[in-house]
């Protein structure tokens, strides 16, 4: 069965429209809660200081009425990210054909991550065919990466019902595909840590997980452990030294940036995004995450999950601008955190928000 977005955000406490959820977190400032580092005032209405290159986005259907967003926040440029979502393969071409819509009509404006399917990976012939669409994926849409989704890992089962991981030798050929014709790998392997913990943790992720038990493996034996998981996800990487990847929601580590500094220090061909992660930056003491950003600050892109579809903004003019106005708003705070409460120098700023992703995506392997 596919995973539908509205069904199942990898984060339901990190979506754009409810970033700021007030509580604590496992490693974080005992004394701070979410509405402090909110407390900063701001202008509604004045013009971004930084363009910004939104790399994480799932915008469907006709992008008309999201042009005024972007460019109210200062986007110049997103990555429209597909994800295989356990989908069959029609349903994810029909998928990725809505993200694709409209899209040849901003050539400069988006850049497009296609999936691939994992359901049919023991059928004779998956291989070519997966094959067949990234090639048609890169050609025609000029595809600048591939998204590996936690389908792998966490839902996907053998034959015996053992778990099928990311490093599974039977993708092997479709990864080196996507090395050879010079693509990024972007992954999003693994929920949050919150997902193996009792539900009365305290974290930003705890509604998520109550709403979807299917994914809460706390005191699950049989499940793969959150270690588990990263450590095939952590072996695909080493095995492509030179191939970039962008591990996704602070690489499934959110909880703890020590363990994600050596992450990083172990493999030199990583990237991570903030994407649904920005209450996790803001449980956390500000001078850590602020060491942290500077430190890694060719490392991290910035990337938020949004997700759009025009036909779901509201049938009134009203509806529609309320809509708008508060996917704008919530934007214009995490930029607050990062540019004022953070106080993160320019330098490092224009980095995270456009030229990390820049130096990735800018161009189209058309």
């Amino acid at each position: 069965m596919p995973i539908s977005r509205r069904r199942i955000l990898q984060a339901g406490a990190g979506s754009v429209l409810a970033m700021m959820i007030p509580g604590k977190t496992f490693g974080q400032d005992s004394t701070k809660t979410s509405e402090d580092v909110m407390e900063k005032k701001e202008s509604e209405n004045a013009p971004p200081l930084y363009p910004k290159f939104d790399t994480h986005m799932h915008a469907e259907g006709p992008k008309e009425d999201l042009l005024p967003v972007l460019d109210a926040l200062g986007v110049r440029r997103v990555l429209n990210l597909s994800y295989s979502g356990f989908r069959e393969p029609a349903e994810l071409l029909a998928f990725e054909n809505k993200l694709l819509a409209d899209m040849d009509k901003y050539p400069n404006r988006f850049r497009f991550a296609p999936a691939f399917n994992v359901t049919r990976f023991r059928e004779p012939g998956y291989t070519d065919s997966v094959i067949a669409k990234l090639a048609n994926d890169i050609d025609r849409h000029g595809a600048v990466a591939v998204k590996i989704w936690k389908d792998l890992g966490m839902m996907l089962r053998d034959d015996d019902g053992r778990y099928v991981f990311c490093d599974d030798t039977r993708f092997l050929p479709i990864y080196d595909y996507i090395v050879s014709r010079g693509l990024v790998i972007y992954s999003h392997i693994a929920d949050p840590l919150a997902g193996w913990l009792p539900l009365d943790t305290p974290s930003p992720h705890a509604r998520y997980f109550r709403n979807h038990p299917e994914f809460h493996w706390y005191g699950k034996p049989d499940k793969p452990s959150h270690d588990e998981i990263l450590r095939h996800r952590d072996a695909l990487v080493a095995r492509y030294p030179k191939t970039i990847f962008v591990a996704a929601h602070l690489a499934s580590m959110e909880h703890d940036l020590e363990e994600t500094a050596k992450f990083l220090d172990t493999f030199p061909n990583v990237r991570i995004d903030t994407a649904a992660r920005f209450a996790d930056l803001m449980m956390k003491p500000d001078a850590q995450v602020r060491a942290f950003f500077i430190k890694y600050q060719d490392r991290i892109l910035y990337g938020t999950d949004c997700d759009f579809n025009a036909e779901e903004l509201g049938k009134t003019p009203e509806a529609k601008r309320q809509k708008i106005k508060s996917i704008i708003t919530a934007h214009q705070k995490n930029f607050t955190y990062f540019e004022d409460t953070l106080a993160l120098p320019p330098d490092v700023l224009r980095k995270f928000y456009y030229e990390n992703a820049a130096a990735l995506f800018a161009k189209s392997k058309k």
